[in-house]
């Protein structure tokens, strides 16, 4: 009998243990992953991609298109890329064997401004759909 409530002390000591632990503890670690896969930038312009989770040294780099961008400002966590000439690009981020790729396309200022407008008639027509076909409710019986 002794032994079993010795047993039973070593458990309820071991399961009050562990449930002290923070869960954070027994969480699995964030992937590193790039902020955008994807980018769209006007010659002249710039913008910034950041590596999420990470805390080991980068090796930021162009892999193809290196006269349509410039990379500036390499760090851990980001880079700023800046359009220099139309065009296709792919900035890589290499962590030890580990490559990741960001694909760039840099525009002329004509071409952002048209598409930038028609995505701004696209919202103005979802818009006036949106008040043609809006239901009206009311909590009275009567209106």
């Amino acid at each position: 009998m002794k032994k079993i409530k010795k047993r039973f002390a070593l458990l309820l000591v071991f399961v009050m243990a562990v449930s002290v632990i923070p869960q954070s503890a027994f969480a699995a670690k964030k992937k590193v992953k790039l902020s955008k896969k994807a980018v769209t930038v006007a010659v002249g312009e710039s913008v910034k991609i950041q590596l999420k989770n990470n805390k080991k040294k980068v090796k930021w780099s162009i892999t193809s298109g290196k006269k349509n961008v410039t990379l500036s400002k390499k760090k851990k966590t980001g880079v700023i890329i800046k359009g220099k000439k139309a065009g296709k690009t792919k900035v890589q981020a290499k962590i030890g064997k580990k490559k990741y790729v960001c694909k760039v396309t840099v525009k002329k200022w004509r071409q952002l401004i048209t598409k930038i407008r028609i995505m701004e008639r696209q919202r103005q027509n979802q818009y006036r759909y949106q008040v043609r076909h809006r239901q009206y409710h009311s909590s009275r019986f009567r209106l």
